[in-house]
């Protein structure tokens, strides 16, 4: 979190002066504010600000792919504290979602994503829960259209594919084509009456080779600095305050 400490009250002008006078005060109370504050768009106002603005698939992603830089050195003119995403080690679908936050954030497209989740599955409602991500269900996909499934129609495919990923585990990719896109299943049942066969199923991924999905922007990270900002001038006057009781 990069952000200038704006001392613009008469109490926090006077507890600067104090601190200029104790060796070191100034810097240890300017770090430990930009600390603290960083840390507070970390648990509290990111957290919040996220809320606003997304369906959360996983929930635990934000605190555990979020870090803080934490200020350093001595010198008040250069200190810094940020707060950034990082991917797990090895972690190919966090990789991507960190990447796409800073779309998020400032508007733009998400380049070369196949698999787009619908709102079932990003929000983990009703029959897809929050396990379902490409990470664990991308080698269990039975293709019905370019895969090794025998069948006279489309149709037909579809349904021995269904037959396979409800026996042997699995989900279907459709192999029906609407607006370019083709639908990821997870299938539900497959019941049998009367001679035909039914498949019950739920789409969880919208499917297209290369393409770009559009993000308008959310500032959900500006707008969680922001109201941390509101708070630096307090957390100030108390670090500060602690310095001069220590030196005391």
């Amino acid at each position: 979190m990069s952000r200038y400490i704006d001392i613009n009250s008469d109490a926090v002008v006077a507890q600067t002066a104090r601190l200029e006078r104790i060796r070191g005060g100034l810097g240890r109370a300017v770090k430990r504010t930009l600390n603290s504050a960083a840390l507070d768009v970390k648990q509290r106002t990111m957290i919040e600000e996220s809320d606003k603005e997304f369906e959360k698939r996983k929930p635990t992603f934000w605190r555990a792919r979020s870090r803080v830089e934490f200020a350093a050195g001595s010198q008040v003119d250069h200190m810094r504290s940020t707060v950034g995403f990082v991917a797990g080690t090895g972690d190919k679908e966090s990789g991507h979602a960190t990447e796409d936050l800073e779309q998020q954030e400032h508007g733009g497209a998400i380049d070369k994503r196949a698999f787009i989740a619908s709102d079932r599955a990003r929000t983990g409602r009703g029959n897809v829960r929050d396990e379902l991500t490409l990470a664990r269900i991308k080698h269990s996909i039975w293709d019905s259209k370019n895969g090794n499934v025998r069948g006279k129609s489309d149709k037909e495919k579809f349904i021995i594919s269904a037959l396979y990923a409800k026996a042997y585990g699995g989900y279907v990719l459709g192999n029906q084509f609407k607006n370019g896109n083709r639908h990821l299943y997870k299938v539900l049942s497959v019941i049998r009456v009367g001679g035909n066969t039914h498949v019950s199923t739920q789409m969880i991924y919208n499917v297209q080779g290369g393409r770009k999905a559009k993000v308008e922007a959310t500032h959900f990270m500006e707008h969680a600095s922001e109201r941390t900002a509101e708070k630096m001038e307090g957390m100030f006057y108390r670090e500060a305050q602690r310095q001069i009781n220590s030196a005391m």
